[in-house]
């Protein structure tokens, strides 16, 4: 507990601070054709392959765990992809600044709370980027995603691992998903994932304009992830399937 509140006062701090411009900058000079900036590693082809396993249709409700600065919302409307939109997020700070960006746009909500115990009525489809620990296919995630998806629902949660030893072990990954799912998939993208954290990483350390009091945690995370890619340590997975 003590240990979950640290952390969410560094992630308050950080979201009060960085720039959503700069991130946008750092995503087209990194490649990405949507120009939108991102907090993840997930390349715009990458979140292309996951939503497609949603199949969301216009009158069918998205409910995003862990939504962040509102980085899917606005992909998916510039996708042109109109279903409705639900984000959660324990940040305040990173809540508000989606609201500022989506707050004209009629069907995306925000909401702030923890994934872990948010129960609502249940949706059509759940996506969860990147929102828990190194390597991890927690319990509370699969329960909150089982909890919040309608019999038939789909969803998507994507993980990333620094360290191949915390790896998503594929057994025990596939047992929990059975116990709660009537079908799921893991697969692996570590390559395509590598790739795009290495270019938009460069993308962002060239920048000059950050605030110094987080500059030097961006710089830490990317010579982090950069340092597991090149000894091959870092691993990627998007996991998917049906309630």
């Amino acid at each position: 507990m003590f240990q979950d509140v640290i952390v969410a006062a560094l992630f308050r701090t950080f979201h009060a601070r960085v720039d959503d411009a700069l991130l946008d900058r750092a995503a087209r000079d990194a490649g990405a054709a949507s120009a939108i900036g991102r907090l993840s590693l997930l390349s715009d082809a990458l979140v292309a392959q996951a939503i497609a396993t949603l199949r969301l249709a216009p009158n069918e409700t998205l409910l995003d765990l862990g939504c962040g600065r509102g980085f899917l919302a606005r992909w998916l409307r510039n996708a042109g992809m109109s279903a409705d939109y639900v984000g959660i997020d324990r940040i305040p700070e990173a809540l508000g600044a989606a609201r500022a960006m989506l707050g004209d746009d009629p069907r995306a909500r925000f909401v702030e709370g923890d994934y872990r115990t948010y129960r609502a009525t249940p949706v059509d489809a759940i996506a969860a980027l990147e929102v828990t620990g190194d390597g991890a296919i927690d319990a509370p995630l699969l329960d909150a995603i089982a909890a919040n998806l309608r019999p038939g629902g789909r969803f998507v949660l994507t993980v990333a691992s620094l360290d191949d030893r915390n790896a998503p072990r594929r057994a025990e990954a596939n047992a929990a998903l059975r116990a709660r799912f009537a079908r799921s998939d893991i697969r692996d993208a570590t390559v395509e994932a590598a790739d795009f954290a290495q270019r938009f990483y460069g993308a962002m350390l060239a920048i000059d304009g950050w605030d110094p009091s987080i500059a030097p945690r961006m710089a830490a995370q990317a010579n982090e992830v950069c340092n597991a890619i090149a000894a091959g340590s870092f691993t990627y997975a998007i996991v998917s399937g049906t309630r």
